[in-house]
């Protein structure tokens, strides 16, 4: 349809131009169009993404890569931010998956001095600080519009809503999105400052050890029947008994990357902390 023929049938579009002062023809838009890519380190996903095998992500615009484990996903992220910092953007990466290592990404051609890195692990944290983030990159770019950023979450998938921690405390099965919900037995042995307890003797405001190394206080506590448990056992004897969706951080092929229990296999490695 032709610009002419729009205008034709501008009586159509009137009250929603009312509601949108942007709206515009899309040829005439300036909004989608991309000034800038990077490079993601593959001709061909630069060809799948851009048309171009030269080109890439397009800069000002939101790009997610979605795939099962061991896909390659945080591997493209690394590159993708490598590239850019050749064109003078600064990472900054959110991590829910503890999937972002510096050898990692140094292997890639990142310099990890100047990238920003946050550990992060719900939905509701990740938005705040990104919100805040963003608004103080307005800030600043009215004095320095140069600055350029490069924002990462890794991954969206295994950060826990509101929503979910919700259904779980109110004794439903399902967690948001349509997942289970992911939990330990309640004879499962954590760390806390006070020494070794079962997991059902943990009360909320104890500090207990996480997957980075550091201890955190307990927001939210709740108990959820599940019809069976799966049992994974070491090599060196030790038993775990946790929910099939349970994710557990291993090392596979050298890469470290977080699996529901119902697929691990036995080449895999958990990793634990060394305490």
């Amino acid at each position: 349809m032709a610009k002419n023929e729009l205008d034709s049938l501008k009586d159509i579009f009137k009250s929603v131009d009312a509601l949108n002062p942007d709206a515009e023809v899309l040829e005439a838009s300036t909004l989608s169009t991309a000034d800038e890519w990077i490079d993601t380190g593959s001709y061909a996903l630069n060809a799948i993404i851009s048309g171009s095998m030269y080109k890439g992500i397009p800069s000002g615009r939101i790009t997610g890569f979605a795939g099962p484990s061991m896909a390659g996903k945080t591997l493209i992220m690394n590159k993708i931010m490598a590239n850019a910092q050749k064109k003078g953007y600064i990472p900054v990466i959110w991590d829910s998956e503890v999937a972002v290592d510096k050898r990692s990404a140094e292997n890639v051609g990142m310099d990890t001095s100047r990238v920003k890195y946050y550990p992060v692990e719900t939905v509701e944290d990740c938005r705040n600080q990104m919100s805040m983030f963003l608004d103080n990159v307005i800030k600043a770019r009215e004095s320095n519009p140069d600055l350029k950023f490069i924002a990462t979450i890794d991954s969206l998938g295994n950060l826990a809503s509101a929503k979910e921690i919700k259904d779980a405390a109110s004794g439903k099965d399902a967690a948001d999105v349509g997942q289970r919900a992911k939990c330990l037995c309640p004879d499962t042995l954590v760390k806390t400052k006070e020494g070794i307890k079962k997991l059902k003797d943990v009360c909320e405001g104890e500090e207990v050890l996480t997957h980075l190394g550091r201890y955190r206080k307990i927001k939210n506590k709740w108990n959820v029947s599940h019809e069976s448990y799966l049992v994974i056992k070491t090599k060196s004897g030790k038993e775990i008994k946790l929910s099939k969706e349970h994710r557990l951080l291993v090392k596979r092929e050298n890469q470290l990357v977080y699996v529901e229990a119902q697929k691990i296999i036995q080449t895999d490695k958990l990793v634990s902390l060394a305490l």
